[in-house]
């Protein structure tokens, strides 16, 4: 027995179009330089519909700067070589090379926008610290800060 695809509803497309353009719109101008009107006049719908499905720009935001950063292990590199590959996952990362526009997005809103900051917190807090801690031990904290920066 196959499995045949599943077809996508109006509402998903819908969603996924809304969507779309928050991404691009965050990416290219950051939280604050982007509004609901622009987002539905990107993805050619009404306003209301952007409130409709994703409750208003804030969560639509959290859900378009939603990032894996699907770090590589790092404990099989040599010590003198984690720094470089890091930096090189996430230029990968930024330049579009792992399908997400998710860490632009947070980048470029986080100077100016609160919500923005604390998300990008949050995606080095659950995702890099823990990969760090692993190879730093007690040097954990200083060593994720520099990797921060």
């Amino acid at each position: 027995m196959t499995d045949s695809p599943v077809k996508k509803t109006k509402s998903d497309r819908t969603r996924e179009a809304i969507l779309e353009a928050a991404r691009l719109l965050f990416a290219q101008k950051g939280y604050d330089g982007t509004t609901v009107r622009d987002i539905a006049a990107t993805a050619a719908i009404d306003p209301a519909m952007v409130i409709r499905y994703f409750g208003g720009k804030d969560a639509l935001f959290a859900r378009a700067a939603d990032l894996d950063l699907r770090l590589p292990d790092l404990s099989t590199l040599p010590r003198n070589a984690v720094g470089e590959a890091l930096v090189r996952h996430f230029l990968t990362v930024w330049e579009g090379g792992e399908d997400t526009t998710a860490l632009p997005i947070a980048l470029r809103s986080a100077a100016s926008n609160d919500l923005a900051a604390a998300r990008l917190q949050e995606i080095f807090a659950t995702q890099v610290a823990p990969a760090i801690a692993r190879l730093a031990g007690p040097d954990t904290p200083a060593v994720a800060g520099l990797v921060a920066t």
